[in-house]
């Protein structure tokens, strides 16, 4: 149940290594449109986990991806959820927020 109510924002709240997982899982076009409609806090969480290189060519990519619809923005992050939906069936990330964790 708890990962049926995961949403797009849900996604700040997940560790570096799931964002690194979702890096490599998402398509770079869905997870631009995605982010276009996101707020500064999940954008950042993703620009962390890039190199610099990586973060600065996303982010004028997104400049000059100019207006999106608010249709194709929540297709995209809709797309994006399903990927972090299968990443934990297969086990590469929790999204579990209440799990205890010992390191």
């Amino acid at each position: 149940i708890k990962e049926m109510m995961f949403t797009f924002d849900d996604i700040v709240k997940l560790d570096k290594t799931a964002i690194v997982e979702i890096l490599k899982a998402a398509d770079k076009q869905d997870l631009m449109i995605a982010l276009k409609g996101a707020n500064e806090e999940l954008k950042q969480k993703f620009l962390d986990n890039m190199s610099q290189r990586a973060a600065e060519a996303f982010l004028e990519e997104l400049q000059y991806l100019g207006p999106v619809k608010v249709k194709d923005v929540e297709a995209a992050q809709r797309k994006i959820i399903e990927i972090v939906q299968k990443l934990a069936e297969e086990g590469k990330v929790s999204i579990g927020a209440d799990e205890e964790v010992i390191e």
